[in-house]
Protein backbone atom coordinates (compact mmCIF):
# COMPACT_ATOMS: atom_id res chain seq x y z
CA UNK A 1 0.00 0.00 0.00
CA UNK A 2 1.60 3.28 -0.65
CA UNK A 3 2.14 5.25 2.40
CA UNK A 4 -0.25 8.08 3.50
CA UNK A 5 1.33 10.91 4.46
CA UNK A 6 -0.67 12.81 7.22
CA UNK A 7 0.10 16.88 8.54
CA UNK A 8 -2.33 18.07 10.50
CA UNK A 9 -0.19 21.41 11.75
CA UNK A 10 -0.47 21.91 15.66
CA UNK A 11 -3.27 19.22 16.11
CA UNK A 12 -3.32 17.01 18.23
CA UNK A 13 -4.29 13.73 15.86
CA UNK A 14 -5.68 11.11 18.17
CA UNK A 15 -5.43 7.40 17.26
CA UNK A 16 -8.60 6.74 16.28
CA UNK A 17 -8.48 9.72 13.56
CA UNK A 18 -5.25 8.01 12.57
CA UNK A 19 -6.62 4.53 12.10
CA UNK A 20 -10.22 6.17 10.39
CA UNK A 21 -7.38 7.75 7.73
CA UNK A 22 -5.50 4.45 7.19
CA UNK A 23 -8.38 2.40 6.61
CA UNK A 24 -10.49 4.86 4.49
CA UNK A 25 -7.22 4.92 2.98
CA UNK A 26 -6.79 1.12 2.01
CA UNK A 27 -10.42 1.45 0.83
CA UNK A 28 -9.38 3.53 -1.97
CA UNK A 29 -5.93 2.18 -2.81
CA UNK A 30 -8.33 -1.20 -3.60
CA UNK A 31 -10.01 0.67 -5.95
CA UNK A 32 -7.21 1.64 -7.26
CA UNK A 33 -3.76 0.17 -6.38
CA UNK A 34 -2.11 2.34 -8.96
CA UNK A 35 -2.07 5.27 -6.36
CA UNK A 36 1.78 6.80 -6.13
CA UNK A 37 0.88 9.60 -4.02
CA UNK A 38 -1.56 9.80 -1.12
CA UNK A 39 -1.84 13.18 1.17
CA UNK A 40 -4.13 14.35 3.86
CA UNK A 41 -4.22 17.38 5.41
CA UNK A 42 -6.33 18.89 8.33
CA UNK A 43 -6.96 21.97 9.74
CA UNK A 44 -8.43 23.32 12.33
CA UNK A 45 -8.96 26.82 13.96
CA UNK A 46 -6.04 27.76 16.20
CA UNK A 47 -8.09 27.86 19.49
CA UNK A 48 -9.49 24.02 18.33
CA UNK A 49 -9.46 21.09 20.64
CA UNK A 50 -11.31 17.80 19.16
CA UNK A 51 -14.57 19.39 18.86
CA UNK A 52 -16.73 22.09 17.67
CA UNK A 53 -15.32 22.54 14.32
CA UNK A 54 -14.80 23.87 11.37
CA UNK A 55 -12.52 20.88 10.58
CA UNK A 56 -11.24 21.17 7.03
CA UNK A 57 -9.50 17.53 5.36
CA UNK A 58 -7.84 18.04 2.01
CA UNK A 59 -6.75 14.90 0.08
CA UNK A 60 -4.52 14.78 -2.74
CA UNK A 61 -4.72 11.62 -5.07
CA UNK A 62 -1.85 10.98 -7.24
CA UNK A 63 -2.05 8.54 -9.81
CA UNK A 64 -0.15 7.82 -13.60
CA UNK A 65 -1.35 11.17 -15.21
CA UNK A 66 -3.62 12.22 -13.16
CA UNK A 67 -4.10 14.31 -9.86
CA UNK A 68 -7.37 13.73 -8.01
CA UNK A 69 -7.92 16.78 -5.09
CA UNK A 70 -10.52 17.18 -3.08
CA UNK A 71 -11.07 19.25 0.24
CA UNK A 72 -13.91 19.27 2.54
CA UNK A 73 -14.64 22.28 4.88
CA UNK A 74 -16.67 23.13 7.66
CA UNK A 75 -17.33 19.87 9.46
CA UNK A 76 -18.22 20.55 13.11
CA UNK A 77 -16.36 16.84 14.22
CA UNK A 78 -13.10 15.69 13.17
CA UNK A 79 -14.67 12.42 12.25
CA UNK A 80 -17.73 13.66 10.43
CA UNK A 81 -14.96 15.68 8.17
CA UNK A 82 -12.19 12.71 7.60
CA UNK A 83 -15.76 10.42 6.54
CA UNK A 84 -17.34 13.42 4.06
CA UNK A 85 -13.83 13.88 2.35
CA UNK A 86 -12.95 10.06 1.53
CA UNK A 87 -15.66 9.44 0.33
CA UNK A 88 -15.90 12.55 -2.03
CA UNK A 89 -12.48 11.05 -2.97
CA UNK A 90 -13.77 7.92 -3.81
CA UNK A 91 -16.77 9.24 -6.27
CA UNK A 92 -14.10 11.29 -7.99
CA UNK A 93 -12.01 8.17 -8.01
CA UNK A 94 -14.44 6.11 -9.44
CA UNK A 95 -15.76 8.96 -12.33
CA UNK A 96 -12.25 8.66 -13.81
CA UNK A 97 -12.45 5.30 -14.38
CA UNK A 98 -15.56 5.42 -15.55
CA UNK A 99 -14.32 8.35 -17.85
CA UNK A 100 -11.25 5.92 -18.74
CA UNK A 101 -13.47 3.17 -19.70
CA UNK A 102 -15.54 5.07 -21.72
CA UNK A 103 -12.73 6.45 -23.34
CA UNK A 104 -11.15 3.28 -24.25
CA UNK A 105 -14.40 1.96 -25.55
CA UNK A 106 -14.72 4.70 -28.19
CA UNK A 107 -13.39 3.51 -31.84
Amino acid sequence: MTEVRIHHGDLALTGEARASIDEHAAKLQTLDPEIQRFNVTIDAPATHHRHGGPFAVHIDLALPGKLITVTHRAAPELQAAIHTAFDAARRQLEEYHRRKRDLARQP
